[in-house]
């Protein structure tokens, strides 16, 4: 289950008594593997780098305990000549990342948003031993109002970005958990379209996509409304769908 937490003001904050507020909230029902993305605020600021990590993460680890965190999202790559660039990722930065999430046995969960993230993450983080297997990265696509997000929609160009990152990654796939992140209006056909292609996860949510389906103004009404969809989807196509534990397994978490 991917989290951003946000506070009572609706600001995102990811102050360690805020991600354990939610996640208390989530475990009343649920026991999925929570990834974190701490891309945002921090005590009123915005740190990068390892000091990000220290004050949200490694916070939350020391004062709570590990049970609380299984994966941390982060990014391999971005065009750092885009002016209009929400951040900008280099080998030292991620290495400097992986280094400090492994060190807590925390996963990095490593996002796609262009054709050349697998590369980068193949020279930055794999080449050089440094990321542990099982590598999880996801496939993004779909998004609106991104710049990074690689072809966004209409067809056909999230389905050929699907099918493109499938079959060209540099990556093993024995050694490789790859996910598909899809938003944007047409996110439900590019989902089913990424389990009939073998992805290993895919992954939808309000965060993603506000709309049911393409053809039809029909707003997701929860979370679990789409999760439900989808999860039958899978299983009529004939492709199981893990429970936490077994997720937990392929992902060596």
């Amino acid at each position: 289950m991917p989290l951003h937490v946000r506070n009572e003001e609706s600001i995102p904050d990811q102050r360690p008594e805020n991600m354990t507020q939610a996640i208390d909230l989530i475990w009343e029902e649920y026991d999925p593997a929570i990834s974190i993305n701490v891309r945002g605020n921090v005590h009123g600021g915005s740190p990068y780098g390892k000091l990000l990590l220290e004050e949200s993460i490694g916070a939350l680890t020391e004062e709570y305990g590990g049970d609380y965190v299984d994966m941390e999202t982060t990014a391999p790559d971005s065009d750092a000549s885009d002016p209009n660039a929400p951040f900008v990722m280099n080998p030292s930065v991620l290495r400097e990342w992986i280094e400090y999430l492994q060190d807590l046995d925390v996963k990095p969960e490593l996002q796609g948003y262009s054709y050349g993230a697998m590369e980068q993450a193949n020279e930055w983080a794999v080449k050089p031993g440094l990321l542990e297997k099982p590598y999880y990265i996801n496939v993004v696509t779909g998004h609106h109002a991104y710049f990074c997000f690689g072809p966004t929609s209409p067809h056909p160009w999230g389905s050929m970005y699907l099918t493109t990152y499938k079959h060209s990654h540099p990556l093993s796939d024995e050694d490789t958990f790859l996910g598909a992140i899809v938003g944007g209006r047409n996110w439900l056909p590019l989902i089913v379209e990424a389990i009939l292609l073998g992805y290993d996860s895919v992954r939808i949510g309000m965060e993603d996509a506000a709309m049911l389906y393409p053809h039809r103004d029909e707003p997701i009404e929860s979370c679990r409304q789409v999760v439900d969809k989808i999860a039958t989807i899978a299983r009529e196509l004939g492709r199981e769908v893990a429970t936490p534990d077994q997720a937990r397994e392929l992902l060596d978490l």
